[in-house]
């Protein structure tokens, strides 16, 4: 089936663009959701550290699924 040009607010593109850009967005959206930044107030814990550096890691995966989407 051939990819036809739709009109999407004030830009037109296809599904490939549509795809693309939803590649892009889910991972950066779920990037920045994933850092705890409601408990950055709290006292430094061990648990608290913890928790922080796992959910950076995730960040940086995400961030990471994103960027080779774009060079995909």
């Amino acid at each position: 089936m051939p990819c036809t040009p739709r009109l999407i607010g004030r830009a037109h593109t296809g599904e490939l663009g549509v795809r693309a850009g939803l590649d892009v967005l889910l991972p950066a959206r779920n990037a920045f959701l994933s850092v705890p930044l409601d408990r950055l107030s709290e006292p430094v814990t061990d648990e608290l550290t913890a928790a922080v550096a796992q959910r950076l890691e995730l960040t940086r995966y995400l961030v990471g699924l994103g960027a080779a989407s774009l060079t995909a």
